[in-house]
């Protein structure tokens, strides 16, 4: 196979990328939170308040959230769906990872999870942040400290996510008998 490893199936690359996802937006999640121990203030839902305007009216026009206030599900400004939302992006990333970015990156699963940082950081920092107003990596409402602590939390996402596909991908971990990765 000319030194190249078989592609593993779909559903591999699919529940391989949720699982280190899973573990690496926990921690991710607990690195967020300290920072409000601390306190240090650090970017907070720069991506849902960028999406909201342009997914607020289909929601209301197809009754997705008129059915969501029926069965009495989280607001949006509340914490519960802030921390539900920074969970499904998470996850979102580490599937495009598995998917897009984990086959054509070189090189070993650290540096691929350091670019991956870069790539997100870049995008969050030059785009996202800056179209809502928060300035170039939220410069206009956080410190230098707290750009830094938001940087090197999203790092430590994407490192260890690197590194926990990598180890999954390749059976350095046990699985429950009867889950087939």
């Amino acid at each position: 196979m000319n030194g190249q490893y078989p592609r593993p199936r779909i559903t591999r690359r699919l529940w391989t990328g949720l699982a280190a996802g899973a573990i690496a937006i926990v921690i991710n999640s607990f690195i967020l939170f300290a920072a409000d121990w601390i306190p240090l203030v650090t970017a907070h839902g720069g991506l849902l308040k960028l999406i909201k305007p342009f997914v607020a009216g289909p929601l209301q026009t197809s009754g997705v959230a008129s059915l969501w206030r029926t069965l009495d599900l989280p607001a949006p400004q509340t914490m519960v769906f802030k921390i539900g939302f920074h969970i499904a992006v998470g996850l979102a990333m580490a599937v495009a990872y598995a998917f897009i970015f984990e086959p054509v990156l070189r090189g070993p699963a650290w540096l691929k999870g350091l670019l991956y940082a870069a790539f997100a950081w870049i995008m969050n920092a030059f785009i996202v942040l800056p179209w809502i107003g928060e300035g170039i990596a939220g410069s206009r409402n956080l410190s230098l400290a707290g750009m830094a602590y938001f940087a090197f939390a999203h790092t430590v996402f994407f490192v260890l996510l690197a590194i926990l596909y990598a180890q999954f991908m390749n059976g350095r971990t046990t699985t429950p008998k009867g889950l087939s990765l």
